[in-house]
């Protein structure tokens, strides 16, 4: 019975392949897309549609070889530039928009009609705009919140003040990338070739089953790399740097008509920098020895505070450091208290790097805000020709999923 129930599923697989290759399936005006635009989207759109041409083959194929698809592939591989990415946000233009007459004691749904006012439907705009260039997320800063989200976001870039700076280290936005750009991204800001390589689905065995698997046509997974390696600099809280070269390898499975598994990859803290370790607690709460458990899982170096990607020659460091604390209202900003990090990278009086570390309720996990007051935010500023810009910001990651 084992051989019988082989030889029909060999001839199943068979009968699939003969049916997808007897069909047409090129679309010449999606073709014609790529090539005038080269890049993933478009070999993407095409390759869906050759998909849709074969309904009859089951998600893990086999697929039959498409001689377009496969000139799109080899033209990827080559390499392309990435597009130019948005400028950087001014925090000079942030801070303007933060200080103007706003209706803030209103955010919420008015008693007639349920409806929002007009100045604070304005405010409500401005905090959405503010909350995403800081990437302050957490119920307490949701700007489209009926509990004074809007206010606290606001009211929080109003209180935040850098010194005046001139130019100094970093001449040009193309010379420094966030920690978390992609090969893409950084190969736009830098002017450098990216390379993009398609994994190939695995042919299904005889014992095949029917049903979902990722996988887009007859790819499995894309690699993204630079064609040279940049570095890429680790700041710490002392002021020490590490640099290390990458390309910015990264393979992506291409989840499509399956759901990727939930928090695959997922480790609790910042993303590019360390903790400290009374942050942990949050997880001694909930398991006995929780915290320390989670700390061992952290995948950044002890002491690190941010990282960034540079087009240039870095100095050896340590950069000069000033810390300077600061005190805030919980119900106006959402935050108890504050702490600026000034560094000067090339140690000539001017800060390259601000960073600013928040402390109050975190956004927590399920259950809702941390009930300890938590270092969980930090925003970093760099100093592009004399004026701030913003580099990114990093969150404390407490939980992933429901």
């Amino acid at each position: 019975m084992r051989v019988t129930g082989r030889i029909a599923g060999v001839a199943l697989v068979l009968l699939h392949a003969a049916a997808a290759q007897a069909a047409t399936s090129s679309d010449p005006e999606l073709e014609r897309a790529f090539w005038q635009a080269p890049g993933w989207p478009a070999l993407e759109r095409y390759a869906a549609s050759l998909g849709q041409a074969h309904p009859g083959i089951p998600p893990q194929g086999p697929w039959p070889r498409d001689e377009g698809l496969e000139r799109m592939k080899a033209r990827l591989a080559q390499g392309l530039k990435g597009p130019r990415p948005l400028p950087y946000a001014d925090w000079a233009q942030l801070k303007r928009k933060a200080a103007l007459d706003l209706e803030l004691d209103k955010s919420g749904r008015q008693a007639q009609g349920g409806e929002i006012s007009p100045g604070a439907l304005r405010a409500q705009g401005i905090a959405d705009e503010l909350q995403r260039a800081l990437g302050l997320w957490g119920p307490l800063h949701d700007a489209i919140s009926a509990d004074g989200g809007a206010a606290r976001v606001i009211r929080l870039v109003r209180a935040l003040t850098f010194p005046d700076v001139t130019p100094s280290l970093f001449r040009s936005e193309a010379e420094i990338a966030p920690p978390g750009a992609t090969a893409e991204e950084v190969s736009g800001r830098f002017d450098i070739v990216f390379r993009q390589q398609l994994t190939p689905r695995p042919r299904p065995g005889p014992a095949a089953q029917e049903g979902g698997s990722a996988g887009l046509y007859d790819m499995l997974a894309r690699t993204q790399s630079l064609v040279r390696a940049v570095p890429r600099v680790s700041l710490f809280r002392d002021g020490r740097l590490s640099v290390d070269k990458s390309p910015l390898r990264h393979t992506e499975t291409l989840w499509r008509e399956v759901d990727e598994p939930m928090c695959a990859g997922w480790v609790p803290g910042f993303s590019h920098g360390d903790a400290d370790a009374a942050i942990w607690r949050f997880f001694d709460t909930q398991f006995p020895g929780g915290g320390r458990q989670q700390q061992r899982l952290k995948h950044t170096p002890a002491g690190s505070l941010y990282a960034f990607h540079a087009n240039r020659d870095m100095p050896a460091g340590p950069a000069t450091r000033n810390e300077v604390p600061m005190k805030l209202d919980r119900r106006s900003t959402g935050f108890v208290r504050g702490v600026y990090l000034l560094y000067d990278l090339d140690r000539d009086g001017i800060p390259d790097i601000a960073a600013w570390e928040g402390q109050g309720k975190g956004p927590g996990h399920l259950d809702g805000p941390s009930v300890t007051d938590d270092r969980w935010y930090r925003l970093v500023l760099v100093n592009i020709q004399g004026a701030w810009k913003v580099l990114g910001s990093d969150s404390f990651s407490y939980g992933c999923g429901c």
